[in-house]
């Protein structure tokens, strides 16, 4: 049986609505590890599943400026390298929120970023890559509708997404990798350290100048443009209590499910799946399909 790591970046977000479900739909069902890859806070809730649980636990503060977490990640990997790279933060066009809030755009798509690098730079310390065959890259405020489905049945020569929120690149929201392109697909640092201007051309001439627009850029620098992508249904979706603050999409609030419900497309989506997989069984009567990037991107 295949050894699979979950890593849950950024931060520990509403345990006492999403963690049993994490647990019993994606942990057990993949008798997974867990890994925190996220920032602490002087009054953090140490108490939390997440935290109880996690084999791994690579820590760093919250930033107050996360310009200095870029330069944290460049002095540590790739001192050779100027800071040139801060050239990509003039731009006063306010949808170019790939690197928010640092370029003081609305988001966190340069916190995701920085924590990409977070996250492959302690695998590589703590010598983890090693250790499992499977790498689960997600954040923690999901809820899963539907019992993980089997990664033997996903091709580890691919990199698997559920198959929605492309927004004009490759959904940043949850990946699962194998040991051969793990390494690859958490590089979004590398390439804005040591190549800014292939990036910042890349991810401009994008409708959509995003995080996804930069995961999408990522990987055709490191994969080609053939086929790397396979995709499975999106039978998850991501929520926030009214205690919760957020830096992009406040959501809708649900009044019958007590929460907001972040991105109705995803709860939609993971809704109609949750009638046809009921169980783990169900995945093996299920074809999945690799997908030409190309035919899934628009």
């Amino acid at each position: 049986m295949e050894r699979t790591l979950v890593c849950v970046i950024s931060q520990t977000r509403e345990h006492k609505v999403v963690w049993d479900n994490f647990k019993t739909n994606v942990l057990d069902v993949l008798n997974a590890d867990l890994a925190l890859c996220i920032s602490v806070t002087d009054d953090y809730d140490y108490t939390n599943p997440f935290w109880q649980t996690a084999k791994y636990k690579w820590t760093t503060h919250e930033y107050t400026d996360w310009v200095d977490s870029f330069e944290f990640a460049r002095q540590t990997e790739f001192p050779e390298h100027t800071d040139r790279w801060k050239y990509l933060l003039f731009n006063d066009d306010r949808q170019a929120n790939w690197l928010s809030p640092i370029n003081n755009a609305p988001g966190a798509g340069a916190i995701l970023i920085f924590f990409r690098w977070l996250l492959l730079h302690n695998l590589r310390i703590d010598d983890v890559l090693n250790q499992y065959d499977r790498f689960i890259i997600t954040r923690s405020d999901f809820l899963y509708l539907c019992p993980h489905p089997p990664v033997e049945l996903m091709n580890p020569k691919y990199i698997w997404v559920p198959d929605g929120e492309y927004h004009g690149g490759v959904t940043d929201r949850y990946a699962v990798l194998s040991r051969q392109n793990v390494e690859g697909y958490l590089s979004i640092m590398k390439h804005v350290i040591t190549n800014p201007d292939l990036m910042y051309q890349r991810v401009m001439s994008h409708m959509f100048k995003n995080l996804e627009a930069a995961v999408k850029n990522t990987l055709d620098i490191e994969f080609g443009t053939d086929r790397y992508l396979g995709t499975f249904p999106y039978f998850m979706y991501s929520i926030r209590t009214k205690e919760t603050p957020t830096r992009w999409a406040p959501g809708y609030w649900n009044e019958e499910l007590g929460y907001f419900v972040k991105y109705p497309d995803e709860q939609r989506v993971a809704m109609h799946f949750q009638k046809i997989i009921a169980n783990k069984e169900d995945w093996y009567n299920k074809r999945i399909e690799t997908v030409d990037y190309e035919l899934i991107v628009q």
